[in-house]
């Protein structure tokens, strides 16, 4: 048996689909799995992802144990998602922090994930629109 522990789950999305992908990782993240080499009709991961996506895995990593990855990050986008809402009102880090329970740090390291993502406009940009541009002669 070879291990695979430190495969990317985008590969094995590519191979049986972002649905199974999902259902995957909601019940097996945070563990290792065992890739049967055949997909058989009464194998957990039939009633889990289907037929067709456990014969797909099985051609690409079968008799291989997989690393799944705990999915987190459904918390950190719902996370970043009310930083954003916040700043786009207008709202200080001080305030955001206190609202969600995390440190200003925190909320100002997410600001610039968001920032650089293209997903929040930059503060400089902000600025700049707020202040009236002088004219030069």
């Amino acid at each position: 048996m070879r291990a695979k522990p430190n495969t990317n789950i985008d590969d094995v999305a590519a191979i049986i689909g972002f649905s199974a992908t999902v259902r995957l990782i909601q019940w097996y993240g945070g563990r290792n799995i065992y890739v049967p080499d055949q997909a058989s009709p009464g194998h957990p991961l039939v009633a889990l992802m289907g037929e067709p996506a456990l014969r797909a895995l099985c051609s690409e990593f079968g008799n291989q144990t997989l690393w799944v990855p705990a999915s987190t990050e459904r918390a950190d986008v719902a996370l970043k998602k009310s930083v954003a809402k916040a700043v786009l009102k207008g709202r200080g880090s001080a305030e955001i922090s206190a609202e969600l329970g995390i440190s200003q740090r925190q909320v100002q390291r997410l600001r610039r994930e968001l920032e650089d993502a293209g997903l929040l406009p930059t503060l400089l940009s902000e600025i700049s629109r707020e202040k009236p541009q002088e004219k030069t002669a």
